[in-house]
């Protein structure tokens, strides 16, 4: 990495060439439905016997947690873990197919839609929670294609593959909001009756609160407890679950909750920290539905 910082032609020379073969490599996997591209899950499984890149992360990360009893059982989960993430990455090439209605009714459970009536409808603005779970690309791209005005916000990077990802994750009406200054623009996402999309399972030293994950101390962010104190929007937990056939997804939607929710006797500290709480919650509800399929990578646990 330090070697292409410093030297900008070959950066700007590797980057043209990555972006050329994501290019090609959407076109190519464009072709095929998703059944197909479910075969390929035997790559993941050849990460994890020939490239196993980040093992011991996933080996403490999973022990922390306390969900597997035994060393079989934690090799077991970590090797899903890599065939997950696997399936993430083609699927992500894939996840074109989805302007097409008959590729998201095919292949696709929506379970709740009704607590979304109104945010289709266009009738409210609000925040979108959901987590590193499943295929999480996919899923903001369906959910753009409900009818949703999403904005999602992300990590802005000024490289031109960064730039076509973008592009890739705004097929349907889904748009990609450079996470600086976020409080003031997701507010304003807000009052125009549209959706602000946060992924809330990571680690945040920035607008942070202290809550439990899997039991141990961690940061969340308090930017959706936040807003929906300040805007008095409804907060929607929406997640993914990929099938055991690895190729037809769940989708859950949470009825919403208010940060007004935890406002009694509380001060506006505490009633954001106990919303934040109640979302890291509903996260870890799903995350131990399917642990094989959320981020394990990350340092979650910084506390």
């Amino acid at each position: 990495m330090s070697f292409l910082k410093n030297n900008p032609k070959i950066k700007t020379i590797a980057d043209n060439a990555a972006d050329k073969l994501l290019r090609l490599s959407v076109a190519f996997f464009s072709r095929f439905n998703i059944k197909t591209i479910s075969k390929l899950k035997f790559i993941g499984a050849l990460f994890y016997y020939l490239l196993p890149l980040r093992k011991q992360t996933l080996a403490d990360n999973i022990k922390k947690a306390g969900i597997c009893s035994t060393e079989a059982e934690t090799e077991l989960l970590i090797k899903n873990i890599y065939i997950a993430q696997t399936l993430n990455f083609f699927e992500f090439l894939w996840m074109g197919n989805l302007q097409r209605t008959k590729s998201l009714r095919d292949n696709f459970r929506i379970h709740g839609l009704h607590h979304l009536r109104n945010a289709i409808s266009g009738r409210e603005g609000g925040i979108i929670i959901s987590s590193h779970l499943g295929n999480w690309e996919m899923l903001a791209v369906i959910v753009g294609k409900l009818g949703i005005d999403l904005s999602i916000l992300i990590v802005e990077r000024d490289i031109k593959i960064h730039k076509t990802v973008n592009e890739f994750r705004s097929v349907t009406s889904n748009k990609p909001l450079d996470r600086n200054h976020a409080a003031l623009k997701c507010m304003r996402l807000i009052k125009n009756k549209k959706f602000a999309g946060i992924v809330s399972d990571q680690h945040t030293d920035n607008s942070g609160v202290k809550n439990k994950f899997f039991s141990l101390d961690c940061m969340s962010t308090s930017l959706p407890a936040a807003l929906s104190i300040k805007a008095n929007a409804p907060i929607y937990g929406v997640f993914m679950i990929r099938s055991a056939d690895c190729y037809t997804h769940d989708i859950y939607i949470e009825a919403p909750i208010y940060a007004r929710d935890f406002e009694a006797g509380c001060t506006k500290d505490e009633t954001i920290t106990k919303c934040t709480q109640a979302i890291t919650d509903m996260i870890e509800k799903y995350v131990k539905m399917a642990p094989e399929q959320w981020f394990w990578f990350h340092k979650r646990w910084r506390v």
